[in-house]
């Protein structure tokens, strides 16, 4: 049952522990009417709220991993999206949970590697929840809670991820109140700017927002790519290609942003040690290297940085998901189709939108006529050749 109250805070019986971020606590604040906060946190609504019953949790907006103590009663947490990690281990009768993997490894006297979660990273390139790459250590999925007492636990889902906005309108609120909640904390806050879709998006609504944030891009200087598999053994690597800093520059001073370039050289790869320690679970992915040099860098400034992470998967960014966009015959292609019903007939109705729209849409036509200037020679050597 989710629904069951923890004990009120005034019986001394129920602890927290939070890492993370309560967006919405100041209209939490105001809907928990005959409670009594002793403080300004953000944290401190989660306790409340788990006075009302685990169930009210799900009204929280944000990013965040929790720890409840009740009086020989624990709940776990996490975020329906899984931002912030949070591990566990069950030992006999006791449970070490923390939101880092190297405070577990701190306690186990022997360590193995999880066949089942080796298998998963070698076919899909991570481990997915709730399995790690180590036998016996586990990460609470997205979304779910784990209780525990007298050294019995279970794991339930508790919230799911954010339900498609219906239509154009809705998507557009919600992606303005999302960078809007962002930016009202009082630490400074920047943006990861790549020039892509998603980056661009965000730095241009923290601009409407009248925010003038300050961003940071990767140039890189690397004569190996980041990404062999992208390009194969074969194909020579050609920094520029993947270098996205330009495209960043031009949006940056669309913008009028100050941008940050952080220069990514061949010594980023004696960091690796670096990185695997940073990330606890292993993802193969090496462009978490250039996104380590640009996190050292941006902390010299900030300590809370906006990024397009997870856009494309959410808004078919990538070229396998772009293929279903393709129109057919009778019109839109598949993802198209899908759009259509669910009644999202133009994802960017915006003004703002469709303006970044048209800035990428006039960088691509700028890059094909240059790669068609390129390639017609090309084609006419080699339809000499065959003629």
């Amino acid at each position: 049952d989710l629904h069951y109250p923890l004990r009120r805070q005034r019986q001394m019986c129920i602890r927290d522990r939070v890492n993370g971020e309560i967006y919405n606590h100041g209209t939490l604040r105001a809907r928990l009417t005959g409670h009594r906060f002793a403080t300004g946190s953000d944290s401190e609504s989660v306790l409340h709220l788990a006075e009302e019953g685990i169930g009210s949790l799900t009204q929280m907006e944000g990013q965040f991993a929790f720890a409840l103590w009740d009086g020989g009663r624990l709940v776990l947490g996490r975020d329906p999206v899984g931002i912030k990690p949070l591990f566990y281990y069950p030992v006999g009768d006791r449970l070490y949970f923390s939101s880092e993997m190297k405070a577990i490894l701190a306690v186990m006297e022997s360590r193995s590697v999880s066949r089942a979660g080796l298998d998963l990273y070698l076919g899909l390139r991570y481990v997915p929840a709730p399995l790690t790459i180590l036998d016996g250590v586990y990460q609470l999925a997205p979304g779910h809670v784990l209780r525990w007492e007298a050294g019995d636990y279970d794991v339930q889902r508790l919230m799911s991820i954010w339900e498609p906005a219906k239509n154009g309108p809705a998507l557009d609120r919600a992606l303005e109140d999302s960078v809007h909640d962002r930016l009202m904390g009082e630490r400074p806050v920047g943006v990861y700017l790549s020039g892509g879709l998603d980056s661009s998006l965000i730095a241009a609504l923290a601009w409407a927002h009248g925010d003038m944030l300050r961003g940071y891009c990767a140039r890189l200087e690397v004569e190996r790519d980041l990404d062999p598999g992208a390009s194969g053994p074969d194909t020579p690597y050609e920094h520029t290609e993947s270098d996205e800093s330009p495209y960043a520059r031009e949006m940056a001073e669309s913008l009028g942003m100050e941008l940050v370039e952080v220069p990514i050289t061949d010594g980023v790869f004696g960091r690796w040690p670096d990185a695997v320690r940073a990330m606890d679970v292993p993802v193969a992915d090496a462009a978490g290297l250039a996104t380590l040099e640009i996190s050292r860098r941006a902390r010299r400034d900030i300590t809370v940085a906006l990024t397009g992470e997870g856009a494309d998967e959410l808004f078919a960014g990538y070229g396998y998901y772009r293929s279903l966009l393709r129109e057919g015959g009778s019109g839109r292609g598949l993802c198209g189709r899908t759009l259509e019903r669910l009644g999202i007939a133009d994802p960017y109705p915006s003004d703002l939108y469709r303006e970044v729209h048209v800035f990428h849409r006039r960088r691509a036509r700028r890059r094909v006529e240059q790669a068609y200037k390129e390639m017609v020679p090309s084609l006419g050597r080699v339809g000499a050749l065959l003629g």
